[in-house]
């Protein structure tokens, strides 16, 4: 299997130097290279981020410090740390433009060419975290960031036709870089660009624009989870406070007679996505910006994302503080709107404590935002709501765990392990759902219905040889199994990357089976061709072998690397 292109997973090879974090895994094992591959990235975002604010917040150390934390640990960040490459887009993302300015800061080429270099490694990795759902909205904010650092910096930066040379060794060595991984992978690209998920879907649907108040959610998310039609990782967000970044923006720059740049380049990616996300784009539109590969619902938090730097951008260049009247009364104004659109949008899930909660945050951080200027305790003010907010919404999602042995020892792979090291080569098939699916690879279970990062097709096909079910079973899924009486069918699932998997015994000489781990007495299924044979249990886990009687198929032969 290609692990390398379309999930990243630690694979020794040369291309390895574009997934840093995995190099805890090549070099210090499994347990530590775990712990590397967590801590590193979530250190690294907390610098990287604080680092950025450093530059788009004037140097102001406390709001940069606020701003790192309010990413690091917001909750669309939490909700998705481990997975979808998400912590590497903004840590990769973040440093290209902290680097690209330094590089418009000096005239020096040896330096200048280096930074090059640099540029073209994290443009590399950025590209291989290999998820354009998030890819493209994200690249937009980066490109408002990238814009700006040149506004910034037009008045001193020195350009030349040595510059074009550092560009042609950048997009050279970026072409190097990716032509390699591309090359390697083509069959795999090839592939998963000619499924029905993701490689056929198109970003046309719409959400409703009471969305843009999912995000009070992630406050309570990791204590109360049941969301009405989502999931606490759908609905997981950045804690915005929109609109107030937005007002914020509009009544300073009317005081100032005088739009800061980089808050109109935000306030304009927001716009962008907004239209994306609430009106959507013709086919010619989503295929110009590219957001054909993405979704509404994955291009909102990225939209969220935009707000909020606008937030911090628009406190960081405030001169003095809004009148109290006017303080007040917008304060007023956002703090009742916030949490009555929130219920509006997901009312059965608020309580009336919860809606407290979110309308004294909102009042806070508006307080804070509007009287910030020239009043010391409102940054202790804001300090309050954002530790509030970290710990919270975000703190709590991650539990602390030492090791790995709730994943590598547990009553199921202890089950399974002694069958595994004497039948190393045996095909596994789990009558379960996700997660339950992928959990005895971990001791070398060559697992069929693990999660199929890209579609088998020829396996398929040996139990579907007219491609009746090809739409339902092309795609990156989850594969649930249930073994049944009936003939042989696949169902879709509940989401895009799910599918199920109604097998009746006798196609599974065809699958090349050996053994099953299930919950069920597979006893009752028992056919002519084909007997099941229970060899372990434990509690409700039992591990049937699978007897072939009267089948020219050689069982294992023909099953999935997993």
């Amino acid at each position: 299997m290609d692990a390398f292109i379309v999930y990243g997973q630690p694979v020794l090879d040369i291309a390895a130097i574009f997934r840093p974090f995995h190099w805890g895994y090549l070099l210090l094992g499994a347990e530590a290279g775990l712990a590397f591959f967590w801590m590193a990235r979530l250190v690294a975002l907390v610098l990287i981020s604080f680092d950025l604010g450093m530059l788009i917040l004037d140097n102001k150390r406390g709001l940069s410090l606020m701003l790192s934390l309010m990413i690091a640990f917001a909750p669309f960040v939490q909700w998705w740390f481990a997975i979808n490459g998400l912590v590497e887009m903004l840590v990769f993302g973040f440093s290209a433009v902290l680097v690209f300015n330094q590089y418009l800061q000096t005239s020096d080429y040896g330096r200048r060419a280096r930074y090059g270099v640099i540029v073209a490694w994290l443009g590399i990795s950025y590209i291989l975290t290999f998820y354009p759902a998030w890819l493209v909205p994200i690249s937009y904010v980066m490109l408002a960031l990238v814009i700006w650092t040149v506004i910034r910096n037009r008045k001193t930066m020195r350009l030349t036709g040595k510059d074009a040379l550092v560009l042609l060794e950048t997009i050279v060595l970026m072409a190097l870089g990716l032509g390699y991984v591309f090359f390697k992978s083509k069959d795999t690209i090839k592939l998963v660009m000619n499924t029905v998920y993701p490689g056929r879907r198109v970003g046309m649907d719409t959400i409703s624009i009471w969305s843009l108040f999912t995000y009070p959610v992630g406050l309570f998310s990791a204590f109360r989870g049941d969301i009405p039609n989502s999931n606490v990782c759908e609905a997981a967000s950045f804690i915005s406070f929109f609109p107030l970044g937005l007002v914020l923006f509009a009544f300073n720059s009317l005081r100032r007679r005088k739009i800061d740049a980089l808050s109109a380049g935000l306030v304009i990616v927001s716009v962008f996505l907004g239209l994306y996300c609430f009106a959507g784009f013709n086919e010619t539109l989503l295929n110009i910006s590219l957001m054909r590969f993405s979704m509404a619902g994955r291009a909102l938090p990225i939209l969220m994302m935009a707000q909020m730097l606008l937030l911090f951008r628009e406190m960081a260049i405030a001169r003095d503080s809004v009148k109290w009247g006017y303080g007040i009364l917008l304060t007023l104004i956002i703090s009742v709107a916030v949490p009555y659109a929130a219920h509006v949008y997901l009312g059965v899930y608020y309580t009336a404590e919860m809606l407290a909660i979110v309308f004294a945050l909102t009042l806070s951080v508006s307080l804070a935002a509007f009287f910030i200027g020239n009043n010391r305790y409102m940054a202790n003010l804001l300090w309050v709501c954002v530790a509030s907010v970290t710990v919270i919404g975000g703190l709590f999602v991650n539990p602390v765990q030492v090791g790995s042995s709730e994943i590598t020892d547990n009553p199921v792979t202890r089950l399974v392990k002694p069958i595994v090291e004497e039948s190393k080569d045996a095909c596994w098939l789990v009558e379960n759902s996700y997660p339950i699916i992928n959990s005895i690879m971990v001791v070398g279970a060559r697992t069929l219905n693990s999660t199929n990062v890209y579609p088998h097709m020829d396996l398929w096909k040996k139990i579907d040889r007219d491609g009746a079910y090809e739409d339902v079973y092309n795609r990156y899924a989850h594969i649930s199994v249930k073994l049944v009486g009936e003939e042989t069918c696949f169902e879709n699932g509940i989401a895009p990357d799910q599918f199920v998997l109604k097998l009746n015994p006798d196609d599974l000489p065809k699958l090349g089976v050996d053994y099953i781990l299930t919950e069920n007495n597979l006893q009752k299924l028992n056919t002519e061709s084909v007997r099941f044979d229970r060899v372990a249990r434990q509690g409700d886990y039992k591990v049937y072998r699978v007897l072939y009687e009267k089948s020219d198929v050689d069982p294992g032969m023909d099953g999935s690397d997993g």
